[in-house]
């Protein structure tokens, strides 16, 4: 059921494409994600090799880490393209103090040794989403630590509905609450395959400056962070998640 869903989201997100690159894409996509599930389980082993993922955009590195006294923290806002699991790879290879927010998996085996996997890059700790993680990231941004989060997926009941693809579509407001309220720096970050088990990592500093209106200042903040997903994604549509429901029923039929 999932293979309709992706090529429906796919009609409704870029109509113009045939039925056979839609399905193309869709194939690519299969391909993406077994590859990511595969090297998700040696995240050990790439992070041996950390020449396997380069960083493109060095200068917002230095700017998040400066140590001149304008370090104010940093969200990490990406999505789930390539491979997400590597941006903690140079992360760790630079020593950075950084925090990831994830989900649980309900197969307590299955989350052990994830975690065990993923605690070897984020040194500032791993953080499970529910009730106690908001005092515990804004704790970590107030220090001037970061936090890195996937926020592209859809955020049922409290999200924003904002367009994306020529859709509205639910998104969690996570990233420009915790940039209002804590003035961290908002950065997005994507990653590509460019090779066998190889990356690249790009990022994009958001202006996050307030207007003194917080809900006009949130909506605006989150159209933005999807206006650059969508951009990245119709650059290399087959490495992102195309099976995950995005949208609401109203605007898919599967």
């Amino acid at each position: 059921k999932r293979h309709p869903r992706a090529l429906s989201q796919l009609e409704a997100a870029m109509p113009e494409l045939s039925s056979d690159q839609r399905q193309s894409i869709a194939r690519a996509m299969w391909n993406n994600l077994g590859r990511t599930f595969a090297e998700g389980l040696l995240l050990d082993r790439l992070q041996a090799e950390p020449q396997r993922i380069s960083v493109e955009d060095e200068t917002i590195v230095e700017r998040v880490w400066a140590q001149d006294g304008t370090n104010r923290g940093a969200i990490l806002a990406s999505m789930h393209s390539a491979n997400w699991e590597v941006f903690g790879v140079p992360i760790a290879e630079r020593g950075y103090h950084v925090a990831g927010l994830y989900q649980a998996v309900q197969n307590p085996l299955i989350e052990n040794y994830l975690l065990g996997q993923r605690q070897q890059l984020f040194r500032a700790g791993m953080i499970s989403k529910g009730s106690h993680a908001m005092k515990r990231i804004v704790r970590l941004l107030r220090s001037g630590d970061a936090v890195a989060m996937l926020v592209d997926q859809r955020q049922a009941g409290r999200g924003v509905a904002v367009p994306f693809f020529g859709h509205d579509a639910p998104s969690t407001p996570l990233p420009a609450t915790l940039a209002l309220r804590t003035g961290a720096r908002l950065v997005l970050g994507r990653c590509k395959r460019v090779g066998p088990v190889r990356f690249s990592i790009e990022l994009k500093e958001l202006d996050v400056a307030t207007t003194g209106d917080h809900e006009a200042d949130v909506a605006r903040i989150t159209s933005a962070i999807h206006a650059q997903f969508e951009a990245w994604i119709r650059e290399r549509p087959q490495e992102w998640m195309w099976a995950h429901r995005r949208w609401s029923r109203e605007v898919l039929r599967p």
